[in-house]
C-alpha cells in the first residue's frame, strides 16, 4: 500500500511530521510510535521525534526555566509547556502527532494536532487538540446521555472539555502487527506447531495487583480475572501462563500452539495479541462481551468461523477443547488471518488509514500555501490592509 500523491505537486518527501513520544526510540518494546516513526520515514515522511523526558530535547529547555517554571511545575501538571516552543525548532513541521507521555502540553499552535492514547490508564494532557484517536472508546450510552464504558469514560473524568467538544474531531483506530518482529526468521528454524488444544498466554499483572484499589481496573479488567481462573480452576489450556516473561516465549507459543486464547479489555474491543496470533498462524479463540463488540471486530475482519473462534462464555471453551477440531478447519483459519493482518492490520496499513482519516494531503497543501504567504509577507500585509479599513470604518461611523 502507498500513500496517494496529491494533485499539488508534492511528495512524501515534502510533508514533515513532528512526532512528540517518550516510547519513539523503544523497539524491543514494539511500541507503535517507534514503527509510526520507521515506517512514516519508509513511505518518504521526514519525522522528527522528540521525546519530554531526553536532554536535548523538551526536558532541556524546560530546565532552562522557559516562562518562569521547572521541569517539576510541567510535569506535575502546574504549568502546561507551549507547543509553539517545540515547534519553534522545527519550524518546518505540517503536522505533530503526540503521543501520551504523561507530561501536559498546550496546544497554542496553527498547524492541526493528532493525539492518540498509547494505554488505556493514561490521563489525556493535551489542551483542545484538533485530532483525537482513540483506541478505546463505547457507541453506549449512560440514560443521562454521556458515554459508556471504555476510554471516553476516562476521558470524562479527566477532560470532559475535550471529550464534548464537537469542534475537536475524534478518531477511532486501531493497533497493528510489526512483521519484523514477528517473521518465523526471528524465532528460529527448530519452532514446529506440535501442541494440540490451546493456550493462554497473559501479561495482565494488573489484574491481581491493581484491581483491589482502583475501580477502572475493575471496571476494564474483571470479565477477564473471571475467565483466566475458570481456564486455570478447570485445566482448560494445553498451556497457561499469567504472565509472559519475554517477547522470544511469547512469539514462541504463538508457533507452536493451534489456538490462544484472546480476552480484549471491557469495551475496548481492540488489542494488538489478535493480529499477533493471526500472523503466526495461531487461531485466535477471541472472548465476545456483546454484540456491538461483535460488530466491532468483524469491521476489523474477525469472523466466527473464518479467521477466529469466538465464545461468549468462559464454560464454552469446555466444549472448544472437546470438539473444536472437529467444527472448525484451522488450516483455513490459519490462511485467511494470516491474510487479514498482512493486508489490513500491519503498520504501514494503519498509518496509511490514518493518513486518509486526517485527511493529511489537505493539511500538507494549506500548509504549504500558507508558508509561501508568510515568505512572501503577504499575511502581514494582509493584516495591516484590515485594521487600515477597521480604521476607516471607525472615522466613518
Amino acid at each position: 500500500m502507498k500513500i496517494k500523491e496529491i494533485n499539488y505537486g508534492l511528495k512524501n518527501e515534502d510533508k514533515t511530521i513532528l512526532l512528540i513520544s517518550a516510547s519513539h526510540e523503544q523497539k524491543q518494546l514494539h511500541a507503535f510510535s517507534y514503527h509510526f516513526k520507521e515506517v512514516c520515514r519508509e513511505l518518504g515522511f521526514t519525522v522528527h521525534a522528540v521525546s519530554p523526558y531526553k536532554d536535548g530535547t523538551i526536558s532541556k529547555k524546560i530546565d532552562f526555566r522557559f516562562g518562569g517554571a521547572s521541569f517539576s511545575d510541567y510535569y506535575t501538571g502546574k504549568k502546561r509547556f507551549p507547543l509553539s516552543r517545540i515547534l519553534r525548532d522545527y519550524p518546518n513541521s505540517d503536522v505533530i502527532i503526540i503521543e501520551n507521555p504523561k507530561f501536559p502540553f498546550d496546544n497554542d499552535v496553527n498547524i492541526p494536532v493528532f493525539y492518540y492514547h498509547r494505554d488505556l490508564q493514561s490521563p489525556l494532557y493535551v489542551r483542545n487538540p484538533t485530532h483525537l484517536g482513540v483506541r478505546f472508546w463505547s457507541k453506549e450510552k449512560t440514560p443521562d446521555g454521556r458515554p459508556k464504558g471504555g476510554q471516553p469514560e476516562l476521558l470524562e473524568i479527566y477532560h470532559p472539555e475535550v471529550w464534548y467538544d464537537n469542534e475537536i474531531k475524534k478518531i477511532w483506530f486501531t493497533m497493528a502487527i510489526s512483521r519484523e518482529e514477528f517473521s518465523e526468521l526471528n524465532v528460529g528454524s527448530n519452532i514446529k506447531r506440535d501442541f494440540k488444544g490451546f493456550a493462554y498466554y497473559g501479561s495482565y499483572k494488573s489484574v491481581d495487583e491493581m484491581m483491589p484499589f482502583n475501580n477502572v481496573h475493575y471496571q476494564i479488567y474483571h470479565h477477564h480475572k473471571r475467565i483466566i481462573d475458570y481456564i486455570e480452576k478447570n485445566n482448560l489450556a494445553t498451556e497457561f501462563r499469567r504472565v509472559n516473561t519475554s517477547l522470544q516465549e511469547y512469539r514462541q507459543h504463538l508457533y507452536q500452539f493451534d489456538a490462544t486464547v484472546i480476552i480484549p479489555a471491557w469495551d475496548s474491543w481492540e488489542t494488538r495479541r489478535l493480529y499477533e496470533a493471526s500472523f503466526c498462524k495461531c487461531v485466535p479463540l477471541l472472548y465476545i462481551q456483546n454484540e456491538n463488540a461483535r460488530k466491532v471486530f468483524a469491521a476489523q475482519g474477525y469472523i466466527e468461523g473464518e479467521t477466529c473462534i469466538t465464545f461468549e462464555d468462559e464454560s464454552y471453551l469446555e466444549y472448544l477443547k472437546e470438539f473444536m477440531y472437529n467444527d472448525y478447519d484451522f488450516d483455513s483459519i490459519r490462511k485467511k488471518g494470516y491474510e487479514l493482518v498482512t493486508h489490513r492490520h500491519t503498520y504501514k496499513a494503519r498509518i496509511v488509514e490514518l493518513a486518509e482519516k486526517l485527511k493529511f494531503d489537505d493539511v500538507y497543501v494549506r500548509n504549504k500555501l500558507y508558508k509561501q504567504l508568510l515568505q512572501k509577507n503577504f499575511l502581514s500585509n494582509i493584516e495591516k490592509l484590515i485594521e487600515k479599513i477597521e480604521l476607516l470604518k471607525n472615522r466613518s461611523s
